[in-house]
């Protein structure tokens, strides 16, 4: 699955690992102490179109995945019952 997700786009697996993607932006603080982040996260208001649409690329296709392993799974749940009351019937 990784090389799956890999092959489609290096941030989806780790969105699918980590956590949800943060868009950063550079600390632009004028006086930049020492330990403090030089990349701070980017509110939803400064999100730019190109953010926005990396966003939404990555929720379409993590939702795609799951779906369709989703209906996998269903489909196997199903035959193993159908399997299981077949041999039922058969005692």
């Amino acid at each position: 699955m990784h090389a799956h997700l890999s092959a489609q786009d290096d941030d989806m697996w780790f969105v699918m690992t980590d956590e949800p993607m943060n868009i950063m932006k550079a600390n632009t603080a004028m006086d930049i102490t020492a330990g403090a982040p030089q990349w701070i996260e980017k509110t939803r208001m400064e999100y730019t179109p190109e953010d926005k649409k990396k966003v939404m690329d990555l929720c379409k296709q993590i939702q795609i995945l799951v779906l369709s392993y989703t209906k996998l799974v269903v489909m196997l749940l199903m035959f193993l019952l159908s399997v299981q009351m077949l041999a039922g019937n058969e005692q």
